[in-house]
């Protein structure tokens, strides 16, 4: 509110104004008269590069137990490319190879899934995970979604 106040009391000297903030941001909501324009623009990318080492780091809170096999597809990282099962307890997750994987997905979908950019089921919708309604439900419980944002260009 101080930034707008300070850019309300300089608006004659002031024709536009550009603001990078997160895509959660809500500042449109309360301004008395909006007339902006807003644009979405992803500004960073990300990858799981070690899907073993990265499921079993991370910490499930409030997650019941849970069991999921899933395929990542990752040509580039052949350590990835694998069928997995998952075990979450306790807040942590047990990984093992397995070979008979009920889900599927590329590494880059599974990697927005972890990261929280995108919920299972959202991927499930637009055909970038493939499993069963159960399954895909399942792994919702185990990734929340999440705003991922970095104002930091590089």
């Amino acid at each position: 509110k101080g930034l707008l106040n300070f850019m309300y009391s300089h608006q004659s000297q002031i024709s536009h104004v550009k603001w990078s903030t997160a895509p959660d941001e809500m500042l449109h909501l309360i301004l008395p008269n909006p007339r902006i324009e807003m644009n979405l623009s992803p500004g960073m990318m990300c990858r799981v590069v070690d899907v073993e080492n990265a499921l079993t780091k991370r910490r499930y809170y409030g997650v019941p137990d849970i069991d999921l096999k899933i395929q990542i597809i990752d040509p580039i990282a052949s350590w990835n490319n694998n069928g997995w099962e998952i075990h979450v307890s306790k807040e942590y997750a047990h990984v093992d190879k397995c070979a008979k994987p009920t889900m599927q997905c590329d590494v880059q979908t599974f990697s927005q899934i972890f990261f929280g950019y995108i919920t299972p089921t959202k991927a499930a919708r637009i055909g970038k995970l493939k499993g069963e309604e159960k399954e895909v439900s399942l792994m919702d419980k185990m990734f929340s979604p999440s705003v991922t944002f970095n104002n930091n260009p590089f």
